[in-house]
């Protein structure tokens, strides 16, 4: 039997795969541009049930980069679908990552770094995916992991 697969071992790796990648993905973001990690497409049909804009989002981190700072942003219950709202317990999980609601007027949270703490910004993203949004696996993830997006300045 030495065949047995430690299947918590090979998440646990998988994980930390996802982490350094994206690390090394949040160092090299340039000013207007974004990493997305994000479950399903990103947006699922709501059928306005709520009275919402019918197109809501699914759970996602985005860490955007400007000058110097990056911000990994969670969306919270004002955008996300039914089925994914935050409970109470889920919106103190992003508190003790260290991410904060932007303002009073909105239900996103945040949490600023400087871009030498890219290490930092992953663990946070990895451990809203997993601890809160209850993503298992890396390969659950939209693309198997993030996207990059938006447009670099020109310098």
């Amino acid at each position: 039997m030495d065949d047995v697969i430690d299947l918590d071992a090979t998440v646990e790796a998988s994980w930390g795969r996802f982490e350094q990648e994206y690390a090394a993905a949040v160092r090299e973001l340039r000013p207007g541009q974004y990493l997305l990690a994000s479950i399903d497409d990103g947006y699922v049909d709501d059928d306005d049930e709520d009275g919402g804009y019918g197109m809501e989002a699914t759970p996602s981190v985005m860490t955007l980069a400007w000058e110097g700072e990056v911000g990994v942003i969670v969306e919270g219950n004002d955008v996300l679908a039914c089925a994914y709202r935050l409970t109470r317990a889920e919106m103190s999980a992003l508190r003790k990552c260290g991410l904060r609601r932007f303002s009073r007027h909105t239900s996103a949270y945040r949490l600023v770094l400087p871009v030498s703490e890219a290490s930092h910004a992953a663990a946070v993203a990895a451990s809203v995916l997993r601890d809160v949004f209850s993503v298992i696996h890396p390969a659950f993830l939209k693309g198997g992991g993030f996207s990059v997006g938006g447009l670099a300045r020109s310098e």
